[in-house]
């Protein structure tokens, strides 16, 4: 395994850990509380577009009604697509919201581990949620379709169908297509997840990390983000969902929804949006932090290499079972000296077992 290939390993890696870490949290913050997003939806929504004769009065009145003629599996209306892709945009998010957080280091010339400001969490933050969108976008058309479809069954295929349609019908780029909305969640994201972050890691700082603390900061993280951009995502859902040809432009359709509605249209859903907001995100966040913890630290590796001298560190614990630390260093006649240090529980003591071109001296201490 040569160097080249040791980067492309632990940078591989470090994408698998977000990954799992990101979509097993996303996917507890979705099945707790779907019920809601979908009341959230149906209530942003107009009673033409969900095909009432009225529109809902509130919480209550959404979830009676929607449990009465469709049942609990109504409630749980495009949960397909968000449980699918939620492990790629979570992991897009907070891998990209590191990328961003090392740039900004590197580019203030800080050490890889210094503490940013809180404006350079705003704007790593801003970074993430652009990335995110391109994978979001798409999967909350999907979503809202079927949550808004009072007559469907519910089912995965049904999902399936939506996507295939509009792209056979659309394009994948057409109006109608599934990046329909994707410019108006860039707009709501950036900013909306620049606070986002921004309020975690203060509330981090100021009174520390445990459970309980994270829990109470990712929830608080997420009602200050929804409640910044709540008008621009009820735009946004009335868009996605409206038939083609109904508003002719992203501006149109906000018009409409106030011409029609009045302004307290734009605020449909809020308090189902808080309801929901705070146990999803701390949910998320407590469970991302457990999961990453219990995962190898791929993320932390660092490779520094000068000519003729390489140095390369792997930092921090190693979870497989016990804890393994290793250090490799390498002197200018291209010998490497290897350490494994304590036992990693693939059985026993684990080590690399050559690198190419390089020849291995190496010792596991008992």
């Amino acid at each position: 395994m040569n160097l080249a290939a040791l980067r492309v390993f632990f940078a591989s890696m470090a994408v698998a850990n977000e990954l799992i870490a990101g979509g097993i949290a996303g996917s507890v913050g979705i099945l707790a509380t779907q019920p809601m997003d979908t009341i959230r939806i149906r209530l942003q929504s107009s009673a033409k577009e969900l095909g009432l004769k009225r529109p809902f009065s509130g919480i209550i009145d959404c979830a009676s009604t929607t449990l009465r003629h469709e049942g609990l599996r109504g409630l749980y209306k495009g949960i397909a697509s968000p449980t699918l892709t939620v492990g790629a945009m979570n992991a897009v998010l907070f891998f990209s919201y590191e990328y961003a957080s090392r740039g900004l280091r590197a580019q203030s010339g800080l050490s890889s581990d210094a503490t940013l400001s809180l404006g350079q969490v705003f704007l790593a933050g801003s970074a993430s949620g652009f990335a995110s969108a391109f994978i979001t976008a798409p999967t909350e058309l999907v979503k809202c379709i079927a949550q808004t479809n009072i007559h469907n069954q519910g089912r995965v295929a049904e999902e399936w169908q939506i996507f295939r349609n509009m792209t056979q019908r659309h394009g994948w780029l057409g109006p109608h297509g599934p990046t329909r909305g994707l410019f108006a969640t860039i707009v709501r994201d950036c900013p909306s997840f620049g606070l986002y972050f921004l309020f975690y890691e203060a509330s981090l700082r100021k009174f520390g990390d445990d459970k309980l603390v994270t829990f109470a900061a990712g929830g608080g993280a997420g009602v200050l983000a929804w409640s910044s951009i709540y008008p621009l995502d009820v735009v946004k859902t009335r868009w996605q969902t409206a038939a083609p040809g109904q508003y002719s432009n992203f501006g149109h359709c906000a018009r409409s929804i106030v011409a029609q509605d009045g302004w307290r249209a734009l605020f449909r859903g809020f308090g189902a949006t808080m309801a929901r907001a705070w146990p999803q995100n701390g949910f998320v966040f407590c469970t991302y932090e457990m999961v990453k913890g219990l995962l190898p630290p791929y993320a932390q590796a660092s490779v520094e290499v000068s000519d003729p001298h390489l140095d390369l560190n792997i930092l921090g614990r190693a979870h497989l079972g016990e804890a393994a630390q290793a250090s490799v260093t390498a002197s200018s006649d291209h010998h490497l000296d290897l350490n494994i240090l304590g036992r990693a529980q693939l059985g026993e003591a684990a080590a690399l077992s050559h690198i190419d071109a390089l020849s291995v001296r190496g010792s596991t201490p008992s």
